[in-house]
């Protein structure tokens, strides 16, 4: 598939929460050079709900600038429909290949009420849709039907699947042609065998290469070796997620020379001890590459 690898790029932040724009475009430069195939701009790792709607065009701006030339999906989720397709039309301006985004949340949408957003979203704009599964986040799931009727909406392109559901991920796959993005990171080599044709997760930021790796190993049939790399990959996330999956991969890229800073307030900052357990799980994960 011509892009595998899309990072859901982090949004760095100064010590007064700005974005620092810079350190972003270390990070993007960083990781064209580790292989990353394309972006996934402003989704949850960008912690797009923290941010303005000025600094959501701005930082679109800058990626879209300094990405040279590379596939590029914006994520312009929002609550309200109208406000989506303000920020679906302005990535569209910028030149983005697609366009994604999380279904309405907070609210408690039906799901006709879900698909009349993604319906509106895909007329405003001329350029693909992907549709973004995270039940977690939105507090619904979509049945087999519902997916397969979402993706049938004019000009979607496919869908981030972020669920460890893969009875739905291999239905999905055999049921149409639309191509499937793996959202969930620790158990990537398993959507794999059930049908994912892409991969777009947060610990990509910093652990990149071993996709890479996990991807030629089961194309090989070399599948022993590659579970080996996921769980490589799966030690350091049980410790993001132990310890905050975001501020810990911002400290992770610290430790790689980029200074990322914080999350943004309510998140927490990590305590001495979060940090020392990251350090170790990052020192065994370079001892094995």
């Amino acid at each position: 598939m011509e892009h595998q690898f899309l990072v859901p790029l982090i949004t760095p932040f100064n010590e007064d929460e700005s974005v620092n724009k810079e350190a972003l475009v270390e990070l993007i430069d960083l990781l064209i050079e580790e292989g990353a195939d394309g972006f996934y701009a402003l989704g949850s790792s960008a912690e797009c709900f923290l941010l303005t709607e000025q600094e959501r065009k701005e930082v679109l701006e800058l990626i879209v600038k300094h990405t040279k030339g590379k596939y590029v999906i914006a994520h312009i989720g929002d609550v309200s429909t109208k406000k989506a397709i303000m920020f679906a039309k302005h990535a569209e301006s910028l030149g983005v290949d697609a366009v994604s985004s999380v279904a309405p949340f907070y609210f408690h949408y039906s799901y006709e009420e879900i698909k009349s957003y993604y319906k509106a979203i895909s007329k405003s704009v001329s350029i693909p849709l992907i549709i973004y599964n995270a039940p977690n986040y939105i507090k619904q799931k979509f049945t087999l039907d519902q997916m397969l009727d979402l993706l049938s909406i004019d000009n979607v392109l496919g869908m981030k699947f972020t669920d460890s559901n893969f009875y739905l991920l291999e239905q999905i796959r055999f049921n149409t042609n639309k191509i499937i993005y793996s959202g969930s990171d620790e158990v990537y080599l398993a959507s794999l065998i059930m049908g994912s044709t892409g991969v777009i997760g947060t610990s990509l930021n910093v652990m990149i290469e071993s996709f890479i790796k996990i991807y030629k190993l089961f194309h090989d049939k070399k599948y022993e070796e590659a579970l080996k790399v996921q769980n490589k990959v799966n030690n350091v996330i049980r410790v993001l997620v132990d310890v905050g999956l975001i501020e810990g991969i911002k400290y992770i890229l610290s430790l790689k020379g980029i200074e990322a800073g914080h999350s943004r307030k309510p998140f927490k900052n990590l305590t001495k001890e979060d940090k020392k357990k990251i350090e170790n799980a990052w020192k065994r994960y370079r001892e094995m590459l």
